[in-house]
């Protein structure tokens, strides 16, 4: 209900801008910081605004709305079904929502010729339409930025410049971490959960797929509507990352060789469920970035076995062949690490995870073989 209704204010905006002569419409490309209120807030927001002088009107049209109402909205984002839409609210309404949430908006006042406007209004006209307004969203090729910029660059008098990339942010992942990098677990999962797509190298066009490299693009002044301008890129990382590090290995270690194996089942439950995140996401998302992603070498849905482990006092074969192929991955996957060798970028917090699994699956497979040893010995 809430889509047609914005569906229906603005086609009714329309009506009155299409009739309205051309040196009365202004329209601006409206451009939401980063902030930390939410997961989705911390790389900004692109949105357009119309505003028509001679009529009075004043709308934002925005094409990052989506509806958790919508049915399996989790799951369908997940599998990268998730439907975001185009929606028309009054300007005066989006300011405040935002305004409300503390967020720093800039407005940049566009520049177009007579057909250029005339094209960009038709183009959104037929955006706008019921079977055009949804669509399929990617956070990397298509998104509330990219929709805005391929209309600027169609239609927009205002030549787009893409700045040359710096050495630090030739890859999606780099362009992503530069939004993230003060958040250091966002950063985690982001990693874990992108594969090696992300890690391929960007073009200076495609990094306006960020809201703010869209608005480093246009050739416009942007001016401060709500908030104050901050700078956004360059976030430090946590000092305390390494400490933290240490410390959780550390007692992951002594946790691991100094109390019973029924201990480590938390360990084994955390690693296999967010295996078959993984294992799910690179198999079976349509997500374009998950796939071929080299975390399952070292997080997989087989630590379910070793969790079976954790409460049988027998050392069963099959539980005990798993370690041994287990302590095998980990290693290989350190060695592949270490030289560079895979083509795809992991987090120092992974070793957090890896290091502590691996001296599990070690001590399990040094006991097997020693009560083995025992066994032989007694017959």
């Amino acid at each position: 209900m809430k889509r047609l209704f914005s569906l229906f204010i603005g086609v009714g905006t329309f009506a009155q801008v299409l009739a309205t002569p051309a040196d009365s419409i202004q329209i601006s490309l409206l451009t939401v910081l980063p902030r930390t209120n939410a997961v989705y807030t911390v790389f900004g927001h692109t949105a357009l605004r119309v505003r028509d002088l001679a009529q009075g009107t004043d709308v934002v049209y925005n094409w990052g709305l989506f509806s958790f109402s919508e049915p399996n909205f989790i799951g369908r984002f997940v599998q990268g079904k998730a439907h975001y839409f185009l929606g028309v609210a009054p300007y005066n309404h989006f300011i405040y929502s935002y305004e409300a949430e503390g967020a720093t908006m800039l407005e940049q006042i566009l520049t177009f010729t007579p057909e250029g406007l005339a094209g960009l209004l038709n183009a959104i006209e037929e955006n706008l339409r019921p079977e055009n307004s949804v669509y399929r969203y990617s956070y990397v090729f298509d998104n509330c930025t990219t929709r805005v910029r391929d209309l600027l660059e169609q239609f927009s008098d205002n030549k787009l410049t893409y700045k040359e990339i710096p050495e630090d942010m030739q890859t999606f992942r780099q362009q992503l971490h530069n939004c993230t990098e003060s958040d250091t677990w966002l950063t985690f999962g982001i990693d874990l959960l992108l594969g090696s797509g992300v890690d391929s190298l960007v073009s200076s066009r495609s990094t306006s797929f960020l809201p703010l490299r869209l608005k480093e693009a246009v050739d416009a002044p942007a001016q401060t509507i709500i908030g104050e301008p901050t700078v956004i890129a360059g976030l430090t990382r946590n000092p305390l990352t390494t400490v933290s590090i240490i410390s959780g290995v550390l007692l992951a270690l002594a946790i691991i060789f100094f109390l019973p194996r029924w201990v480590l089942s938390p360990l084994y439950i955390v690693a296999a469920l967010a295996g078959c995140v993984v294992f799910y996401l690179n198999f079976f998302s349509l997500h374009p970035c998950v796939s071929q992603n080299f975390n399952l070498l070292w997080l997989n849905p087989l630590y379910f076995i070793a969790l079976a482990g954790c409460f049988t006092k027998k050392h069963y074969r099959i539980i005990t062949w798993y370690h041994a192929i287990n302590i095998a991955l980990l290693l290989l996957f350190l060695l592949l690490w270490a030289f560079g060798w895979l083509p795809q970028t992991f987090n120092i917090l992974d070793l957090a995870f890896i290091i502590p699994l691996l001296a599990a699956s070690l001590k399990y497979w040094v006991s097997s073989i020693s009560n083995c040893k025992k066994e032989y010995e007694k017959e």
